[in-house]
């Protein structure tokens, strides 16, 4: 039997394995012990760790039990106690008095497969002129050949234009030109590669923008 002293009288006095309160058979004062063998339910003697490595505490029983129903100590969580885990890390699950207070996990969730019709479902259909990737492509080729084949034929008119002009109306070239050398003569002549070149080029632009622009007009009205 373990021995300790009366704190008022001093006497030495014999206790049982267990006994916690009792009083002097020579003082009479009450006195109560702790067991070293048993820890309270307010000691501080739990401590906490996460999958993230990081540990808290000492807690006590009622602090643990109040993190368990707030989830801070949820299943993959790990305990240690110096007398229900003899001072290892566990996990909450393996230590029964603390897995008896965790929340049920919820069953597990059975995914109903969606009926088998017997008929495949209806969808809507859309009827078009033709695929809409081939109508966009035929629409650029179109524009692009209309283009080319505008910008030729108003540079074709416009350079004989500029032939003309060049010789009655010379848009380009010197005063001697222009102003006192005659229809077809040399000095004529000469300026008719500049306005041919000019009048044709601003056909060739030309003639492309409005061909395109007219494309683009006929397949909006069509709806294409």
């Amino acid at each position: 039997m373990p021995t300790i002293k009366c704190p008022q009288c001093q006497a030495n006095l014999k206790v049982k394995e267990g006994q916690e309160a009792f009083a002097c058979p020579k003082c009479k004062k009450s006195l109560r012990i702790k067991s070293p063998s048993r820890t309270s339910s307010h000691e501080r003697a739990w401590h906490l760790r996460h999958l993230d490595g990081n540990e808290y505490g000492p807690f006590t029983d009622l602090e643990v039990s109040a993190y368990i129903a707030e989830s801070r100590i949820v299943r993959s969580s790990e305990l240690k106690h110096v007398e229900h885990t003899n001072g290892a890390w566990l996990n909450v699950e393996a230590i029964p008095t603390i897995a008896s207070k965790l929340p049920a996990s919820p069953p597990p969730m059975h995914v109903q497969p969606p009926p088998i019709a017997c008929e495949p479902p209806a969808f809507e259909t859309k009827t078009y002129s033709r695929p809409p990737n081939q109508s966009r492509t035929k629409r650029s080729r179109t524009i692009v050949l209309t283009s080319i084949v505008s910008g030729f034929a108003t540079a074709s008119a416009l350079a004989f234009v500029g032939v003309a002009l060049s010789q009655y109306w010379p848009v380009f070239g010197g005063t001697l030109e222009r102003g006192m050398a005659q229809p077809w003569s040399p000095a004529r002549v000469g300026l008719i590669p500049i306005h041919v070149f000019v009048f044709a080029l601003v056909g060739v632009v030309a003639g492309s923008l409005l061909g395109a622009g007219w494309v683009v007009a006929f397949t909006e009205s069509k709806g294409e």
